[in-house]
C-alpha cells in the first residue's frame, strides 16, 4: 500500500513528534524509524528544503539522530529546546509557529 504524501505541515508535526519520542524514550521502535524516514523525506524533497535544520540533512536515520542529539546535550529538556528552535525556520516559512492552530479557521 502506498501512503499519500505528507503536506509540509504534516511532515513537520510528524517529525517533531518523532524527535520528541526519540529524546524521551530512545529510538527503540521500528514505527519511529519509519515515521522519521517518511517525514524527513517529505521535508528534504519539499518546499522547506532550503530551511531544514542541518541535523536533518546529516542524520539520515533515526539512529544517527539519536547519536547526534545524545552527544549534543546531556539533558532532555535542552535537547527538546534545540530541535524545536531548529525547526522554527521551517514553521516561519509556512507562516506558522510551532504553537499555531493547525486546524485553521474552521476549528476542530
Amino acid at each position: 500500500m502506498v501512503e499519500p504524501k505528507l503536506t509540509m505541515v504534516e511532515a513537520l508535526q510528524e517529525l517533531r513528534d518523532v524527535l520528541f519520542a526519540v529524546v524521551t524514550t530512545g529510538p527503540t521502535h521500528r514505527d519511529l524509524a519509519v515515521r522519521y524516514m517518511r517525514s524527513r523525506a517529505a521535508l528534504m524533497e519539499g518546499e522547506l528544503r532550503p530551511v531544514v535544520p542541518g541535523f536533518l540533512v546529516q542524520c539520515s536515520s533515526i539512529g544517527k539522530f539519536h547519536d547526534f542529539i545524545t552527544l549534543y546535550h546531556p539533558h532532555k529538556e535542552a535537547r527538546i529546546a534545540f530541535f524545536d528552535e531548529a525547526l522554527d525556520a521551517c514553521w516561519a516559512r509556512l507562516n506558522m509557529s510551532r504553537v499555531s492552530d493547525v486546524f485553521g479557521e474552521s476549528g476542530f
